[in-house]
């Protein structure tokens, strides 16, 4: 099963991962990577904030969070199953969601921002409408997040 882990590295992962924290998102999310890569996991990396592109390490975030890209993106290489991680609303909701029906297989979803915002919301829409999951977590809590996230590569 190809699955792609898609990565928002939009501007705002650049923030603190919650109030009072030293550590910024992104920080959080390279760590998140190199924890799965340690753990045998293996898959795809889509980094996507203004444009996407395959990475293979996180880059600095900036600009905005193109989510319709990168499902295109993982649709044009053949994926069958899409992780998201993001902290927040995409920069359209309905060309994500319009991507994500046409994508047409199941897109899990990880909102890694405050929760109660349209964002997590919008996202917990999304996984629902492609027959995904949604869960809101901290990208603190990497040890929950690697566990949550080999889980739906194995399943």
């Amino acid at each position: 099963q190809l699955t792609f882990l898609l990565l928002d590295v939009s501007g705002s992962m650049d923030h603190p991962t919650e109030s009072g924290s030293q550590t910024r998102k992104i920080d959080a999310l390279r760590r998140l990577v190199r924890q799965l890569a340690e753990q045998g996991v293996r898959c795809p990396l889509v980094a996507f904030s203004d444009d996407c592109r395959r990475v293979t390490e996180v880059p600095e975030p900036g600009g905005g969070t193109n989510l319709a890209g990168a499902i295109r993106y993982g649709a044009a290489a053949q994926a069958l199953h899409l992780i998201v991680i993001s902290d927040g609303a995409p920069d359209s909701e309905p060309r994500a969601l319009a991507a994500a029906q046409a994508f047409g297989k199941p897109i899990d979803v990880f909102y890694v921002g405050p929760p109660g915002t349209r964002g997590e919301q919008f996202l917990q829409e999304l996984a629902k409408a492609s027959g995904g999951s949604s869960q809101t977590v901290s990208l603190s809590q990497t040890k929950q997040l690697t566990s949550a996230i080999r889980g739906l590569l194995t399943a």
